[in-house]
């Protein structure tokens, strides 16, 4: 069975916005919404890795989460390693992963 494990920087990327959501709304209602949406996608993403979408190089995945965001993960063996927390507003080319 796989499992789900989060870079480092994902979640620092992932907690940044709901911080940022949080203090902008003085609420936390959206942030739980995106929470929940991201536990959905991380179940979907478990029952099928290979779903097609956006293919980056080295074989990372995309898949929209809420509104603005995605999950950037790859395959690796019996783990699905979510490499970014994407605000997919932002310029491609700045997205860095190794």
């Amino acid at each position: 069975m796989r499992k789900i494990v989060w870079s480092s920087r994902a979640e620092r990327e992932y907690l940044s916005i709901i911080v940022y959501w949080n203090k902008r709304n003085k609420s936390t209602l959206y942030s739980k919404k995106l929470i929940a949406e991201v536990r959905r996608k991380e179940k979907y993403i478990l029952q099928n890795p290979t779903t097609p979408g956006i293919i980056y190089d080295g074989g990372l995945r995309c898949v929209l989460v809420f509104d603005h965001y995605s999950l950037i993960y790859k395959i690796i063996e019996n783990y699905i390693y979510v490499a970014s927390f994407w605000d997919s507003r932002k310029n491609p080319a700045s997205l860095d992963i190794d």
